[in-house]
């Protein structure tokens, strides 16, 4: 119990300790704020998304859809978005468009999710150029469906959406930038001076010398600038 309290009684100290830093802590908190966005905003090349859409059906022996096969279908878009990502589906795009990226890199820049939890998936393609990001989903279009349909043995999969893109780059999110960057240095200026805190080993109350050294405390000498303030304050008063 006396180690705990003890223990509660340090962290106490420790946030007082920090408290005292508010200003600096702020001020250090702004500053890699403000250098995490410039550099971010500086370094980070422009991105482009392209967009396309597929629609997959687990059976086409039924003119209808059932709730049982849309529940299916729903389920296939997960067996698709990985079959999508594999190197069987990536390599041959790789090859044909003579890219630079390997099948992980370029998995990375693809994306498919289901639209609304339907039987329709969204592929996005992000790349450093708007034409490469189209001839990428176009590619994905051609090569993907058969290779899904055989890999899952029924249904099919038809392109319901053309690829489409901007030819404007995706923005840079500027308000998580900020948010990243300012929390980073919160972390880093409270551990800073968490760090000054603990390895300072000077007295710097009556009670540090106390817990320390078990001692009592006989006497305080006061400041020699709050006795000189106070002097020349009764001075004045009395001129």
């Amino acid at each position: 119990m006396k180690e705990m309290m003890e223990r509660e009684l340090d962290i106490g100290l420790l946030l007082r300790a920090l408290l005292k830093k508010t200003r600096y802590i702020v001020l250090i908190t702004v500053f890699v704020a403000v250098i995490g966005v410039a550099v971010s905003v500086l370094t980070t090349k422009p991105q482009y998304e392209a967009k396309a859409k597929l629609i997959v059906n687990s059976n086409t022996e039924r003119p209808d859809v059932t709730t049982d096969q849309l529940a299916a279908s729903m389920k296939l878009v997960d067996t698709c978005t990985a079959i999508i990502g594999s190197r069987t589906v990536l390599m041959p795009i790789i090859q044909a468009l003579n890219l630079p990226d390997s099948s992980d890199s370029l998995a990375s820049r693809i994306s498919v999710e289901s639209v609304n939890d339907t039987m329709v998936m969204e592929i996005t393609v992000r790349y450093g150029d708007v034409e490469t990001a189209k001839a990428i989903t176009a590619k994905i279009l051609e090569v993907a469906p058969p290779v899904i349909v055989e890999t899952i043995e029924a249904g099919s999969v038809k392109t319901v959406e053309d690829v489409h893109a901007s030819n404007q780059p995706i923005s840079l999110s500027i308000t998580s930038t900020v948010v990243i960057y300012a929390a980073l240095g919160f972390m880093l200026s409270c551990g800073l001076f968490a760090a000054l805190h603990l390895l300072d080993n000077t007295f710097q109350t009556e009670y540090d010398i106390r817990q320390t050294l078990d001692l009592p405390v006989l006497g305080v000498i006061p400041a020699v600038d709050s006795c000189s303030k106070k002097r020349e304050k009764a001075r004045g008063e009395l001129e």
